[in-house]
């Protein structure tokens, strides 16, 4: 069972979801403080490098059991183009 609330970082809501006994936090909602209209773009900054997309893909693979490790694949490719 998952519990749900919010905190505030710098005037910005940010969702939190409990999972057993772990924390998470939405990255999207983090964005917003940066870019309120387009939080994509600061989360397309921070996912621009190959060690996060690997660490990235690493985590979902050891944690996500629906990861789909094609997709992975993919973005491991993508951050090889733009080092």
């Amino acid at each position: 069972m998952s519990k749900k609330t919010e905190i505030i970082v710098f005037d910005t809501k940010v969702r939190v979801i409990r999972v057993g006994e772990a924390d998470y936090i939405c990255i999207t909602d983090l964005a917003r403080y940066k870019n309120p209209e387009r939080p994509g773009v600061p989360i397309r900054t921070w996912m621009n490098t190959k060690r996060e997309i690997t660490f990235l893909s690493n985590w979902e693979k050891k944690y996500n059991p629906d990861f789909k490790h094609t997709t992975g694949g993919v973005f491991k490719g993508f951050a090889e183009l733009s080092k």
